[in-house]
């Protein structure tokens, strides 16, 4: 399998209309760090989920349906669909590599189905979910933190790599606008000659579409207009 790289390397040439921009779910490293992450998150909401149900039944053992309010009725119907559903845990062979950090390591045997004691009674099973979920939880945040920085080396990477085509469309664009603003100031130079020439306005012969951003985008010729800013920054930038 081509790296992402390669790929990168191969697709950016010529047009930017046919330059190939890579996705981060192309490299490997990154696939693999997200679904590790995809696995912790999938486990911290199946823990949420078995503290709900303890949580609604502690509310419910003492009381009767017959009394039941509108609220308990829609906290029983969700007791009843915690109980229904069957909980995702994480497969047995979700891998754990040598360098995996300590923190995500045990949260995957966690998840992955290692025996716990049984709680002695249900006090005891919230405490023992609270400290499963206080360590799937910040093995989340570590696990994240290395999505992250996979993903900013790989975006870093590309943007280098696509540098070049960047700054070319950049150049065009500009371009493409310095002849808007030409077009744009020969047109109000015309309207500028009839007008002078005493001729009456006749929109419905001389007709124009009633747009805005050429106007924004002012002339070359006054310093504080739009394109002349753009060009400035695109100097600064060392594209100009």
């Amino acid at each position: 399998m081509a790296s992402l790289v390669t790929k990168l390397a191969a697709g950016v040439r010529g047009d930017s209309l046919t330059t190939v921009i890579p996705r981060l779910d192309d490299d490997a490293q990154y696939v693999a760090a997200s679904e590790l992450l995809g696995t912790l998150t999938a486990g911290l909401a199946s823990i949420e989920r078995e503290r709900d149900r303890l949580d609604l039944e502690r509310y419910f053992a003492s009381r009767s349906p017959e009394n039941d309010g509108e609220t308990d009725r829609m906290l029983r119907a969700r007791l009843n669909k915690l109980r229904r559903d069957i909980i995702a845990v994480v497969p047995a062979a979700a891998p754990v590599a040598a360098e995996t950090p300590p923190a995500i390591a045990d949260a995957l045997k966690l998840l992955a189905g290692q025996p716990l004691p049984e709680p002695l009674d249900h006090a005891a099973h919230i405490r023992s979910l609270a400290r499963q979920h206080d360590m799937v939880r910040a093995a989340i945040a570590e696990q994240s933190i290395v999505v992250d920085q996979i993903a900013d080396q790989l975006s870093l990477r590309i943007a280098q790599q696509l540098r070049p085509n960047w700054n070319e469309l950049q150049c065009r664009w500009y371009r493409a606008a310095q002849e808007l603003a030409r077009v744009t100031q020969e047109v109000h130079e015309m309207r500028s000659k009839i007008t002078s020439g005493g001729i009456k306005s006749r929109t419905d012969v001389l007709a124009m579409p009633n747009v805005r951003s050429p106007l924004i985008l002012g002339s070359e010729t006054v310093w504080d207009s739009e394109i002349s800013g753009w060009r400035r920054i695109l100097e600064g930038l060392g594209i100009l």
